[in-house]
């Protein structure tokens, strides 16, 4: 899952979504659907034990299997999450089953969803591989045929990638269970990510490494390189400046994010700002050097 909050970053082609990504196949929520989660229903899946049909993920939505789902199996614990009015608490499946026959039935589903995951990812590296799809070449744009018509189309799709640490890791992963958007409370901690396992703060560092990785090409040629080219180095010096502060102000963050925004001691609120300075300099000026569009999700939110 550690590895998994790096490639988050990274939803271009076939990770991406199909209505809003060149070449998107969705492969992203089969893996992992959060914040489109819904433990309850893994409790019922688990309960009828209908994980173990053949054809499981085909008959179910997203919010049944993947990655979150594996987080709710190994760390929820013995109770189920649902409403009593609704199965299986309503029905005495749950209590039926005793905690013994809870454990073995989220431990054999856990595993099915482990063989699922596992396949879906061979499935997207045989998407980028050179031997496989080539979708790699397909972004480089040194196959015969590209799905995408130029190279600043290309450039485009990595540069709207590094979005998701505005939109999902500073917006929903920290401002709305702060309480700054979305959220009709004073806070809404619930909204967190990562809650049950205890890894909001691994999860927060892991997409902020995947954009690191993104933006730096790796071991290999990168945007900091292009940016760099155009005259504009002090802008990419900038950039991972900020980055570092965003690292640091989690590695010295004192206890769980949850118990800061609850308590209101004034971390998590530094944390989203530091956050805020390195996405604003890829809205705007990484932008506006290299004459990208900024995604339609992003385009109107100022901060």
């Amino acid at each position: 899952m550690a590895a998994w909050q790096r490639l988050e970053v990274m939803q271009i082609g076939p990770a991406g979504s199909s209505l809003d990504t060149i070449a998107g196949a969705d492969i992203r929520d089969e893996i992992y659907s959060w914040p489109t989660v819904n433990p309850c229903r893994v409790d019922q899946k688990t309960a009828t034990g209908q994980w173990q049909d053949a054809d499981f993920f085909e008959a179910n939505l997203v919010i049944a299997y993947g990655l979150d789902a594996l987080e709710h199996l190994l760390f929820a614990g013995d109770e189920s999450v649902c409403n009593p009015a609704v199965p299986p608490l309503s029905d005495g499946s749950w209590a039926a089953m005793g905690q013994e026959g809870v454990s073995t039935a989220r431990a054999g589903f856990a595993s099915t969803l482990v063989a699922e995951i596992t396949q879906r990812t061979e499935d997207l590296i045989e998407t980028w591989s050179s031997t496989g799809d080539d979708f790699s070449g397909q972004l480089a744009r040194t196959t015969a045929e590209s799905v995408y018509a130029s190279n600043q189309e290309a450039l485009n799709a990595v540069y709207d990638a590094l979005f998701y640490l505005e939109t999902k890791t500073k917006d929903r992963k920290l401002a709305q269970p702060i309480g700054l958007r979305d959220c009709e409370e004073e806070s809404c901690p619930s909204d967190l990510e990562g809650l049950v396992s205890g890894e909001t703060l691994p999860m927060l560092t892991a997409n902020l490494e995947g954009f690191e990785a993104l933006f730096m090409g790796g071991a290999g040629v990168g945007l900091d390189d292009l940016v760099t080219n155009l005259g504009h180095g002090d802008l990419v010096e900038s950039i991972l400046i900020h980055l570092d502060e965003a690292k640091t102000a989690i590695l010295e963050f004192d206890g769980e994010l949850v118990d800061s925004i609850e308590s209101g001691d004034g971390q998590a609120n530094h944390l989203f700002d530091t956050v805020g300075a390195l996405t604003s300099e890829i809205k705007w000026d990484l932008a506006t050097v290299l004459s990208m569009t900024v995604p339609t999700e992003a385009a109107g939110d100022n901060d």
